[in-house]
């Protein structure tokens, strides 16, 4: 029913499977964050970060800069956590505004140190970002000293 060509139908099924479904549907999830229908993305997005589910990370990286589905990638991803963090990091490189500050919000809540460098490209590169980047920093340089 994920696959259904109806759109409603689609969207219900993946819906219920974020709400009953287990662990071992993740895969099925996956396979809907890259479906070419908008709402199903979402849905999908919506429904994985129930189960945080480092499985997801690759799929949930690449729909960062989905206007359909980007605020809910980035938040599944933060609930993801530690295992998110390297796979993010590239997309602080892209030329899409959406992907790149989606990226810098995930990694304000989880990066650590690792993240440092590249968000310090970010800065140096004159970004629209940069405001944001230089936050995310702070929040990092925080959580680092805290934890030492």
């Amino acid at each position: 029913m994920t696959t259904d060509p109806q759109q409603s139908v689609r969207v219900e099924a993946v819906k219920s499977l974020g709400v009953w479904g287990t662990r071992d549907d993740v895969p099925t999830l996956i396979r809907a964050l890259d479906h070419e229908d908008g709402a199903t993305r979402r849905t999908a997005a919506l429904a994985v970060r129930r189960f945080r589910d480092d499985r997801a990370v690759p799929a949930l990286v690449r729909r960062l800069g989905d206007p359909q589905c980007t605020g809910e990638s980035a938040k599944a991803l933060i609930d993801i956590g530690p295992a998110a963090e390297r796979p993010v990091i590239p997309a602080l490189a892209s030329t899409d505004v959406t992907e790149q500050g989606a990226a810098i919000d995930v990694l304000k809540e989880i990066g650590t140190v690792d993240s440092v460098p590249a968000l310090q490209k970010v800065v140096s590169g004159k970004s629209f970002w940069s405001t944001k980047a230089v936050e995310a920093l702070k929040l990092i340089r925080a959580r680092a000293k805290k934890k030492n």
